[in-house]
């Protein structure tokens, strides 16, 4: 097996996969998603993980990625078809499958703050080695918010795998390495994956709350819960987090003389 680093070894890896057979042009006819079979190589994660990109224009760009049916684990060998989107657009596009024993809430791989992952801990692993896997690849000359394709899920034993996606559009970078979702194996000895449920991140000189409601499957994120506040102020005044369905607050305050 090969070994790779993230940042030009994934996009490398686009071209590799493209080249191996990739259609290029219009996306696939109506009942029809491309496949792909786990194809596993040595991965070095350097904690490079990067936080939201910069649309044309200079706004957020927001990412999910969403298996239908919404499971909690998958089951070895069942096939599951995903849905990426953006909020802007993308010609080309690269899904990647970390795989760890445990979720990255216990494996240390820190996510980009953007994303409302967590605090970034001062001892980061780098250099560490991990089994990867693409889990799709797909270039256009037509411009997309979405793209859906079937996941043939790993092996028993493969433990938890952690979607890493890089989208590009124009040859610019959108985002890199982004953690869009995890999933862990079903009935495996690990512990479920952790959805970010109350985080709280220190930056400098304000402090980010962070709620998550991806765990409502029953209806839509409902605001007025937020609609009461005191010495704080809804807004993205310090950053914007998302995962799925999120709404943020933070309190902007002067440092102190």
């Amino acid at each position: 097996m090969a070994r790779a680093s993230f940042g030009g070894a994934l996009l490398a890896l686009v071209a590799l996969v493209l080249a191996a057979g990739m259609v290029l042009g219009s996306p696939p006819a109506a009942g029809f998603y491309p496949r792909f079979n786990p194809f596993f190589f040595l991965c070095t994660h350097h904690g490079e993980l990067e936080g939201a990109g910069v649309a044309e224009g200079g706004g957020e760009v927001l990412l999910t990625l969403q298996i239908a049916g919404n499971p909690t684990a998958y089951t070895p060998g069942q096939e599951y078809q995903v849905t990426v989107s953006t909020s802007t657009y993308f010609d080309g596009l690269l899904v990647t499958g970390l795989y760890t024993s445990t979720p990255v809430q216990s494996a240390p791989i820190p996510a980009p703050a953007a994303f409302g992952f967590g605090v970034i801990p001062e001892q980061r692993q780098f250099g560490t080695q991990f089994v990867c896997s693409v889990v799709t690849s797909h270039i256009s000359h037509q411009p997309l918010t979405s793209l859906s394709f079937v996941w043939i899920a790993p092996p028993p034993g493969t433990g938890c795998v952690n979607f890493l996606a890089t989208a590009t559009h124009r040859g610019q970078i959108i985002f890199k390495d982004a953690l869009a979702q995890q999933l862990c194996e079903q009935g495996a000895p690990t512990e479920s994956p952790l959805r970010p449920s109350l985080v709280t991140e220190i930056h400098g000189n304000h402090a980010v709350l962070r709620d998550d409601f991806d765990s409502n499957l029953q209806g839509e994120l409902d605001p007025s819960i937020w609609s009461e506040s005191s010495n704080c102020e809804v807004g993205e005044q310090c950053g914007v987090l998302m995962h799925g369905r999120a709404v943020t607050f933070c309190e902007p305050f002067e440092r102190e003389s």
